[in-house]
């Protein structure tokens, strides 16, 4: 590839980790439920999960590009058919509002846990700011994500660095077998390529180059790999204290300079922000090719006045009830992804 095709497929690869992490990753929340509570086995978890979503990620990019998709519906009634893939479509879109509340909630938890400001705040803010973005489409979305992601790695690396010690490895939790931690770990990587899939398939769509889609789905699967290894042993270190906390990765940048403490606390910000465009923008998509002639403007604003009053439920409460749920219920997505086809037109 030459050098423009790698620039963009860096920005694709960008955009892939935006819409993958959130308020879950980025309070810690996600990763203690899925990886750190299995001990040594987290970190091949981990690999488990990395692998799995750069072959499922790429496949949906190039499916996006061959099917002409604009939304996650394009997906469903390619891989199942028009009648069992609207009830996919319903839980799909249920999946994306549930995680778009926990992440205007996750958003209020860092306002209020780390900045002592108001909860109602943290989430009108951020509310406001996904609604200015998602006003300019995907192209609004990879140039966030362009910005934000480079500095969720950097500041990923300096957390597991500055709180690395001999319990970031290993460390005595109940024996668990490794097929738990397998299990969880491909749970976790069919919920998030499920959610992905509605800014995946018009990603693919708007670039089209194979090439391109191939090679930015592994830088992707490659920088979430690395963001989680680099987030898992930190917490490891002070597991199991750090599990009834809001936002765990708090606890961490607490122990930091004032002026990276601040710093960390913007890219966790950041993190949250990223997801939440993506599921906006994939809501909004969805609703549209699902028949409804709205604005989408007015769709973006009807789904975060909505999920504002729902998030007053509780960040944490709704990771650790949605999340394992919503993980298995995309299983049956990654499955046919992963079952041996053509690709439309090839």
């Amino acid at each position: 590839m030459n050098r423009t095709q790698w620039r963009m497929a860096l920005s694709v690869g960008f955009t892939f980790m935006g819409t993958i992490v959130g308020a879950g990753f980025a309070s810690g929340q996600e990763i203690l439920a899925f990886f750190t509570r299995f001990g040594k086995a987290s970190y091949a978890a981990i690999a488990l999960a990395m692998v799995l979503f750069g072959v499922v990620g790429s496949r949906i990019l190039l499916l996006g590009a061959a099917l002409d998709g604009r939304s996650s519906r394009s997906l469903t009634l390619h891989l199942l058919g028009p009648r069992i893939a609207p009830v996919v479509d319903a839980t799909m879109g249920l999946m994306l509002f549930g995680v778009t509340v926990a992440m205007l909630a996750g958003a209020g938890a860092l306002f209020e846990e780390r900045l002592r400001l108001p909860f109602s705040l943290g989430v009108i803010v951020t509310a406001v700011l996904c609604y200015l973005t998602v006003l300019f489409g995907l192209g609004g979305i990879m140039k966030a994500n362009d910005i934000i992601v480079p500095l969720m790695m950097l500041t990923s690396a300096w957390i597991s660095f500055h709180h690395f010690g001999p319990r970031s490895i290993a460390f005595d939790l109940i024996p668990l077998s490794p097929w738990s931690s397998a299990t969880s770990a491909v749970s976790y990587a069919a919920f998030n390529i499920g959610l992905s899939a509605s800014v995946f398939i018009p990603l693919g769509r708007q670039i089209r180059d194979p090439r391109v889609l191939r090679a930015g789905a592994w830088i992707g699967a490659v920088g979430m790999g690395f963001m989680l290894l680099c987030a898992n042993a930190a917490l490891s270190r002070y597991w199991p204290g750090i599990a009834d906390l809001e936002l765990p990765m708090g606890r961490l940048a607490s122990e930091l300079h004032p002026g990276v403490h601040a710093f960390f606390i913007a890219v966790l910000w950041g993190e949250i922000y990223s997801t939440l465009i993506a599921n906006v923008f994939g809501l909004i998509h969805l609703v549209q090719d699902l028949g409804r002639r709205i604005h989408p403007g007015t769709i973006a604003v009807l789904l975060l006045v909505a999920a504002f009053f729902v998030s007053r439920v509780g960040f944490s409460n709704l990771v650790h009830a949605l999340y394992p749920f919503f993980g298995y219920v995309s299983l049956l997505l990654l499955f046919l992804l992963l079952w041996p086809r053509r690709l439309p037109n090839s």
